[in-house]
């Protein structure tokens, strides 16, 4: 409803009660003198009296017309309904704001900005960065080890649980590091923990031995993928490979026999040797201990 028709149904009201149609325009100027941020103009003893009863300005900068309790209520102003912020709704806009400045620039501030809303309003949901950053972590698990075929070899599910592991690392802005740190007791955490140690103790392993090989594989992948994150992509590391070979021809011997080892940058098979290595060692242990 406009302050005109609001304003014609308050001295409509105003002469029914006995009152001038003065007081209307008196609370009239209160409210454009408080939108335009000055001082409400002095008013007469009449329009004073009229004033008090329209109330004062509240905290919002709006006019508070306590006259308006005694109006019809076709002529009430609307109130405004808070819809709350879902938390998943919160967690998806951390994830935008993450894939835009990166970790070290997401604040609960900018998050709030994101959905339009202030800060202080996030805290119901998390009551600092780091309860934000577990619940984040705990997202990033939400499709890793959902689906693992029935009676297969333990080799091949904890092949499948870290490239899983690892897609959805990458699949964020520093998604590794958001994850370092972290400690969850969730059902996407202890989904992974019971596949991964399942097949282990599937294959013979004792159950503490497959636990701690669980933890093992998902640090491998985890700290493989921070250093595959922080590579540059600005061609940086071609004057430092240049360096690398010229130190490593000159003094150190075996680094320059495997020195195309260091020149090729293929993440992927890097990744799957250290996988291999990992397994194969697991392999040993199991049919040693088994």
């Amino acid at each position: 409803m406009t302050w005109t028709a609001t304003g014609r149904a308050i001295q409509a009201e105003q002469r029914r009660l006995g009152r001038t149609p003065d007081d209307g325009q008196a609370g009239r100027r209160m409210l454009e003198a408080s939108r335009a941020g000055r001082q409400a103009p002095r008013l007469h003893r009449s329009e004073d009296r009229a004033g008090r009863r329209m109330g004062g300005v509240c905290d919002a900068c709006c006019v508070k017309l306590t006259l308006l309790d005694s109006l019809p209520n076709k002529v009430r102003l609307p109130r405004r309904v808070r819809t709350p912020i879902a938390r998943d709704t919160i967690i998806q806009a951390a994830f935008e704001v993450l894939d835009d400045a990166g970790l070290e620039g997401l604040t609960l501030r900018k998050v709030a900005c994101a959905l339009g809303i202030r800060a202080p309003s996030l805290y119901w949901h998390f009551c600092s960065k780091q309860a934000l950053l577990d619940a984040m972590a705990d997202a990033m698990l939400a499709d890793v080890a959902r689906n693992v075929p029935d009676g297969q070899p333990w080799r091949q599910t904890l092949l499948q649980i870290a490239h899983e592991f690892r897609a959805a690392f990458k699949a964020r802005r520093d998604g590794a590091r958001v994850y370092v740190g972290t400690f969850l007791a969730t059902e996407n955490m202890l989904r992974v923990g019971e596949a991964s140690i399942a097949a282990l103790v599937g294959a013979g392993a004792p159950a503490t031995f497959a636990a701690t090989t669980s933890m093992d594989l998902v640090y491998y992948t985890m700290g493989f993928v921070i250093e595959e994150q922080s590579w540059p992509g600005d061609g940086s590391m071609q004057a430092l490979g240049a360096t690398f070979l010229a130190l490593a021809e000159a003094r150190f011997p075996h680094c320059w026999q495997a020195r195309d080892a260091w020149n090729a940058v293929d993440f992927d098979a890097r990744f799957e040797q250290g996988l291999g290595l990992m397994l194969d060692g697991i392999a040993q242990r199991i049919a040693r201990d088994g």
